[in-house]
């Protein structure tokens, strides 16, 4: 690797300035207008807003809804104590200057549904708008597991105390909507109000066959009594193709000189019998509000096969125009992990080349061994001639390199000509961590372009892994469990580590997910100064099953799983996981030398010591031994100088090891 002493690497970062949101409508019309609508980079430290550790929002946050008001942007979004619907839904609020740091209100929930009334047990999809002073909410309440939601209305000058209207201001008026209706965006156009409201029949989310949700059109002038379209203005799909094929719904309104963008939500029950993600968000345009173009290539967002992704489902889409670009906050939801969290993103402007969705085949790459596949969708906005190049550099800045990205196939970058570029990293040759970026440069001016991309990282350190456990049975309901780890790399101290524990075992609960330890030494074994207390049911199998995903500086490079059986112990004393017979130490040696092993489960240990010819010259250990990490001495006072071999055998383990006596 070469050292570069100039050499201009464009970072994408998304500034943290305050958004100042255009106040005029959005220019339409031209191609690149639909590409900034249409194309989307996810910010790198998404979720921005996740489910609290405790109380209202314990469970999940969704349905964010985003406005400029009073020069600060303003959101509100739903929270429960369930990760599903089996518990009340609230409506919480909180503000930010950029975007993506939010100050949630201390005092949240804002909004809540009342027992006993219409809007009982679920207030679920809130939309905001600014009208002059006064904030005007449409929101869905009912339960939203059976038919009949319904669309409420409140009023607020501070939004957080909510004036509410008493019955709900729209219901289900046809066949298409009978079983349900919720509120979309909402614009005021010569003292008009106007509604995309969603509607249909079945259960929203999570479709049967025969769920089919799409997107009317209502207007009013008092806000509380709407003249409904009979039929609705975007209907779901056509057939299993379509990824809006059940539910077309959510739908949010912006308006432009040619007339308005939406975005929605869209569900397809084929994607999701066929493992692919079942929740994405489409854009439609439209020169009245009421006839609406889709886009030929929606979705806009989805997850994708060549990127690692945070969420397998988008939904219920907010978004605001800033003059320069499109910022859009969503629901992200993750099967399997218990997650629904909100998201952000922003779009393309002109003059951009961005690399997006960057992604790596392996986050730890052995030194001298491991090649990386590195690969990018580069998205050219205004149609330059350019050569692509990968730049890869260590976190001190002392060592950088760069590889021309290609699009020709031959390089891990998918088809010829597809906007996917690759290349491979050949083998490190030093144990660090690395930063990679793109830079672009057009072909006829060699002027550098800028090219937005986020973060990607890999690692030849270490690897860390779990190195043995330390449990202890706090009660008949509680333990005590303290992991540590082996950083088993030969140069490379590994710095500012935290390790999130999970498991998908709902038979005991881990009460303390994260723990931190400062650094592990090349060869050096480390834990953290917290235990992760997990408490367990009466339905409890007497065996963790724990993952560790484990980071350094903040970036997860190393996983590691393990099942560690507890039943009938009260004290496991740092338990290994494996048989390991250790080099002995030192060597060579005079006279003595420690040989260390370990033991994952009860056994009978035999570990003897040979000399070249197979003569057995000691016995060092010859018995039964529990679970635990061992070490002995093997006195070589009465033997001759030379090479000897020690060999351990415990249950099917066998390992023998060299070591030499210089005397």
């Amino acid at each position: 690797m070469k050292r570069v002493n100039q050499l201009i690497i464009l970072l994408f970062i998304l500034k943290l300035s305050p958004i100042v949101m255009a106040q005029t409508p959005v220019e339409g019309g031209a191609v690149i207008d639909t590409l900034a609508r249409t194309q989307w980079l996810q910010y790198s430290g998404n979720p921005i807003i996740k489910a609290g550790t405790s109380g209202w929002n314990s469970g999940m946050v969704q349905a964010p809804t985003v406005i400029m008001f009073k020069d600060t942007l303003r959101m509100w979004y739903m929270g429960s104590t369930s990760y599903g619907f089996d518990a009340n839904i609230h409506i919480g609020y909180a503000w930010s200057l950029d975007g993506i740091n939010w100050q949630q209100y201390s005092e949240n929930p804002v909004f809540s549904p009342r027992v006993g009334e219409w809007d009982y047990p679920h207030i679920v999809n809130p939309f905001v708008i600014a009208d002059g002073d006064t904030l005007r909410m449409w929101y869905g309440g009912g339960n939203v597991t059976q038919p009949g939601m319904r669309i409420g209305y409140a009023t607020s000058v501070d939004g957080i105390n909510w004036n509410r209207y008493p019955q709900p201001i729209i219901e289900p008026n046809a066949a298409w909507n009978n079983d349900g209706v919720l509120p979309g965006g909402v614009i005021k156009e010569d003292g008009i109000f106007k509604m995309w409201f969603s509607g249909g029949v079945g259960p929203l989310g999570y479709p049967p066959p025969s769920s089919k949700w799409s997107i009317g059109y209502a207007t009013s002038s008092d806000c509380i009594h709407w003249d409904l379209l009979p039929d609705p203005v975007i209907s779901h799909g056509d057939n299993s193709a379509d990824f809006d094929e059940n539910e077309a719904f959510c739908a949010y309104i912006t308006r432009t000189n040619a007339g308005y963008d939406m975005w929605y939500s869209g569900h397809s029950v084929t994607a999701v019998a066929n493992g692919k993600p079942q929740g994405k968000i489409g854009y439609a345009s439209s020169s009245n509000g009421i006839n609406w173009a889709k886009y030929y290539k929606n979705p806009v967002l989805s997850p994708t096969s060549i990127s690692p992704r945070w969420v397998s489902g988008y939904y219920t889409p907010s978004v605001l125009f800033d003059g320069e670009r499109f910022h859009m906050w969503f629901t992200g939801w993750q099967e399997g992990r218990g997650l629904i969290a909100i998201g952000y993103a922003t779009s393309l402007k002109m003059g951009d080349i961005v690399a997006e969705q960057p992604y790596i085949n392996k986050a730890f790459a052995q030194k001298n061994v491991d090649s990386v596949l590195f690969r990018t969708t580069i998205l050219n906005f205004s149609n330059h001639q350019f050569t692509a190049k990968l730049i890869y550099t260590n976190f001190e800045n002392t060592l950088t390199d760069s590889l021309t990205l290609y699009d020709d196939g031959l390089h891990g970058d998918s088809q010829p000509n597809d906007g996917i570029y690759g290349v491979y990293i050949p083998p490190m040759k030093v144990e660090d961590n690395f930063l990679l970026n793109v830079s672009t440069t057009e072909d006829s001016t060699n002027k550098y372009i800028n090219t937005p991309i986020s973060q990607c990282r890999f690692t030849t350190a270490g690897p860390i892994k779990l190195d043995s456990l330390s449990v202890t049975k706090v009660s008949s309901t509680a333990y005590s469990v303290k992991p540590f780890f082996k950083n088993e790399g030969s140069s490379y101290t590994v710095n500012d580590l935290k390790v999130k524990i999970s498991t998908m075992d709902h038979r005991f609960t881990i009460e303390t997910d994260t723990i931190s330890i400062s650094s592990i030494a090349p060869g050096a074994t480390a834990g953290p100064t917290n235990d992760i207390n997990i408490s367990v049911s009466s339905r409890f199998s007497g065996v963790f099953n724990l993952n560790f995903e484990i980071m350094s500086d903040g970036w997860t490079y190393w996983k590691d799983t393990v099942s560690q059986v507890v039943t009938g112990v009260d004290d496991i004393k740092q338990a290994p996981l494996s048989y390991n017979l250790s080099q002995n130490y030192p060597n060579p040696f005079n006279p003595s030398t420690t040989i260390k092993y370990s033991v994952p489960k009860a056994s009978f240990v035999h570990l003897t010591v040979y000399n070249v010819i197979g003569q057995q010259v000691a016995e060092l250990v010859n018995h039964e031994q529990s679970p635990g990490k061992y070490s002995v001495t093997f006195d070589g006072a009465n033997v001759t100088s030379g090479i000897y071999f020690y060999r351990i055998e415990a249950g099917s383990f066998v390992q023998t090891n060299k070591m030499i006596l210089l005397k």
